[in-house]
């Protein structure tokens, strides 16, 4: 306790020191700095936005103070190691947490003396070319668009789940296609192209893009259906239900499955299932898709904030990083988020803050077509209206004076923003308003409050309310650093991997601090949206739930390796080659050690599986092969039910399920052989084998096991002679 106080008191010493030391030298109260330098420093650093570049506002201090802060920057990297060593251990003690903030402190604020990342300088508004004559007659356009969606609202509460709705569809695209045009954002004629320039212009971007996404699809697309080995419960759920789209049982695009998640998804999903031949490879196949979009999404949210050399080290974080690869590879689409979040905030800074009319038209559909695929792509609402607050700020920055003038720019592109929001969301948004039990059935399930679980914990720890919900969040803001995983996906601690959890604390610290510089909004925003997000859910942080932060954890630690490399390659004097060299080894080495944590064993029980999941997969996978006209007796009970892991169905289609309860027993008529039967006892009810095998004495008994050598079941394989 007194060691963790005098860290705590010595830290605050230092930063508040050398706070006061960057404060005086950027008001040119330091004899040290050159007259020139004085003349040209801004303000200050935080929160109004940079004049000049960080690179010439930082050189004299970083002359004045270097053996300083060479000492800091190896005290706060040493400390920042030590705490997370104390937190790895799952339920570090408190002396951990202090050693672990202090050593970020300390980095943050020899970042802050140094200026060591390079930010790109942009305008905060460009140019934005519309058509003329859009612009005189854009309400009249927008007429039809108008007309368009009262039809649609008018239309889509009364369809029901196997109706098509393609009048429905077509209007729906048309009314997108007519808002694009009553935009202006259309060129009139098709300007010459210059292919040989745009080659030369565009030509190593694209291949960079492409080969991002080749990286990215190999460990997505590679062997669907055996890693994970396990298809869990909810991915058979989700499955069975995308195979009915296929049966025409769910046939409308805008109404809801199970849990609420929209049509749509089981629809896509379904001509997946029919594509690929139904097999669990092809029930991933839409989340593999969604995962490689993520990561060149990535790619281009760090590239426009931080320039080429971290977006390619985020990139190759992101496209490796075992969570990531897991749930791309998961038929529960959960990888939906991973990618509409940072494409969506990857728009949202050039529509809002860059100016763009087009691009806040992208932003827009972006966030409704997001809706489509899951429920958790709903923060992007809030999301969004927090860009638009922080770019009003930023104009009332640049202006010095708050008025719709200043602002006028920012709402107006605001305005296409949620128009596009409206309309590309309009169908599935007038089903829900028509019913908002299903609208809130995924979020009843798991929140906090509605779900009754935050009066349950108030009975059962007698803590307030506002005790527990701080603890919740909390304990979000520690998963990716310290608190054990729970849900599918189960990595110890911690959850990020030690080869990269330093990073992505730093990256973390750099965009909390300085939250409010352009550069970093976009991060801070999509990390603590989805983590106090979870921190709103019911019992333990789960992984399922935290998808969505996952490519901005990606990011920062990018932002955080990139960053801990420039400082100390400006402290040393060495050339920036050894920075981008130093920074690429780091991030070789965490793709190499991703990739063989997830990729060295397919059925890693303790990781995203369990003993039910264990034993429905190895009855499904038995019966399968067995064709058409397979019956499976299952004695699970009160263990296991044949119909309560959908996955049995989806991997087994042709096979007929049943219960047996009670349990089987000599007085009893045999059942009647119709087809290949399997017999499927627990080990509880073993006993039963005897029975069955004194009625069909020539069948084959084989035991199942864990990849451990534990006793699952026993199935008992008749298959009559006619």
């Amino acid at each position: 306790m007194v060691m963790s106080l005098g860290v705590v008191l010595l830290t605050l010493a230092v930063v508040g020191a050398l706070a006061v030391e960057r404060w005086r030298t950027s008001l040119g109260l330091d004899s040290s700095e050159p007259e020139a330098a004085v003349a040209q420093a801004p303000v200050g650093r935080w929160p109004i936005p940079a004049v000049v570049s960080a690179r010439d506002r930082s050189r004299p201090a970083v002359r004045a103070h270097r053996p300083v802060q060479v000492a800091l920057f190896l005290a706060g990297f040493i400390l920042l190691l030590l705490g997370q060593q104390g937190l790895n251990t799952g339920f570090p003690a408190n002396s951990s947490f202090v050693i672990w903030f202090a050593g970020l402190a300390l980095l943050v604020v020899v970042e802050w003396q140094c200026s060591a990342i390079p930010l790109p300088e942009r305008p905060l508004t460009r140019s934005d070319w519309t058509h003329p004559v859009v612009e005189r007659w854009r309400w009249l356009l927008l007429a039809p668009v108008v007309l368009a969606s009262i039809f649609i609202i008018d239309t889509v509460p009364g369809r029901s789940s196997t109706n098509s709705s393609l009048d429905v569809v077509l209007l729906w695209l048309l009314s997108v296609v007519g808002l694009v045009v009553a935009s202006g954002v259309l060129p009139d004629r098709m300007p010459a192209v210059d292919l040989r320039a745009s080659a030369r212009r565009y030509g190593p971007e694209a291949l960079l893009a492409l080969a991002i996404l080749l990286f990215a699809a190999v460990p997505r697309f590679y062997d669907l259906s055996n890693y994970a080995w396990s298809m869990s419960g909810d991915e058979g759920t989700f499955g069975t239900t995308a195979r009915a789209t296929l049966e025409g049982r769910l046939r409308n695009p805008f109404f809801s499955g199970p849990w609420g998640y929209p049509s749509l998804l089981f629809i896509i999903q379904g001509w997946f299932i029919d594509l690929f031949g139904g097999t669990v490879g092809s029930a991933r196949m839409l989340s593999a898709l969604f995962g490689v979009g993520s990561v060149l999404a990535v790619w281009l949210l760090v590239r426009e904030h931080f320039g080429r050399y971290p977006a390619l080290l985020a990139a190759l974080v992101c496209g490796s990083m075992h969570m990531h690869v897991y749930w791309s590879r998961d038929a529960q689409n959960a990888s939906a988020p991973m990618f509409f979040l940072p494409l969506a905030l990857y728009f949202l800074d050039k529509g809002l803050i860059g100016g763009s009319r087009a691009n806040a038209l992208a932003a827009g559909f972006t966030i409704a077509a997001s809706q489509f695929f899951h429920p958790a792509n709903r923060l992007l609402i809030p999301m969004a209206l927090c860009y638009l607050a922080y770019a009003l700020i930023l104009r009332t920055w640049q202006g010095r004076e708050i008025s719709l003038r200043v602002w006028g720019k920012t709402l107006t592109n605001g305005f296409w923003i949620a128009a596009a929001i409206i309309v590309g969301h309009l169908p599935l948004m007038a089903y829900f308003i028509a019913n908002p039990v299903e609208f809130w059935s995924r979020t009843d399930e798991v929140s906090v409050f509605a779900s009754g679980w935050l009066e349950r914990e108030q009975g059962i720890t007698g803590d307030s309310a506002f005790t527990i919900m701080v603890r919740q969040v909390w304990h979000a803001f520690l998963m990716p650093f310290s608190f054990p995983a729970h849900g599918h996906y189960r990595p110890e601690s911690p959850l990020v991997g030690w080869p990269l959890v330093v990073f992505v604390a730093f990256g973390c610290a750099l965009a909390t601090v300085w939250f409010l510089r352009r550069s970093y909004f976009p991060f801070a925003l999509g990390f603590w949206v989805a983590t106090v997000g979870l921190g709103f859910t019911d019992g333990p942080p789960m992984t399922n739930r935290y998808t969505a932060a996952t490519p901005f954890l990606a990011a920062l630690a990018a932002i955080g390796l990139w960053g801990l490399a420039s400082i100390a390659v400006k402290l040393l004097k060495a050339p920036r080659i050894l920075a981008v060299m130093m920074a690429t080894a780091v991030a070789l080495f965490a793709v190499f050690w991703n990739f063989h944590f997830y990729f060295h064993d397919p059925n890693q029980v303790n990781l995203y599986s369990d003993g039910n999941s264990q034993m429905a997969n190895q009855i499904a996978r038995e019966a399968a092969p067995l064709g058409p006209g397979t019956t499976v007796y299952l004695s699970g009970a009160p263990v296991l039910w044949y119909y309560g892991f959908q996955n049995i169905p989806f991997i087994a289609p042709n096979a007929v399920g049943v219960d047996v309860d009670p349990m089987w027993d000599s007085s009893q008529t045999p059942p009647e052989l119709t087809g290949p039967t399997l017999f499927v006892f627990i080990p509880a009810r073993i006993g039963e084998l005897d029975v069955v095998r004194g009625w069909f004495p020539d069948g084959t008994t084989t035991v199942h096991t864990l990849p451990n050598g534990a006793e699952l079941f026993t199935s008992y394989l008749v298959v009559p002679s006619d």
